[in-house]
């Protein structure tokens, strides 16, 4: 999953997941994708409390 996080287009990524994945009693690309996106939103937010913390100490 994090290949197609980060080297390719959601899309594309997509596609790929569906051929290679489709196999009886995996994992539902619904949830693949949720918690892809919940990792994301993580990152997202530690960057902001960096960039927070940066900001109020005075460094840039």
């Amino acid at each position: 999953m994090i290949y197609g996080s980060t080297e390719v287009s959601y899309r594309k990524a997509s596609k790929l997941i569906n051929k290679i994945r489709y196999q009886e009693g995996a994992i539902p690309v619904r949830t693949l994708r949720h918690n892809t996106e919940a990792e994301g939103a993580e990152v997202i937010d530690f960057r902001e409390r960096i960039e927070r913390l940066t900001v109020l100490s005075g460094h840039s």
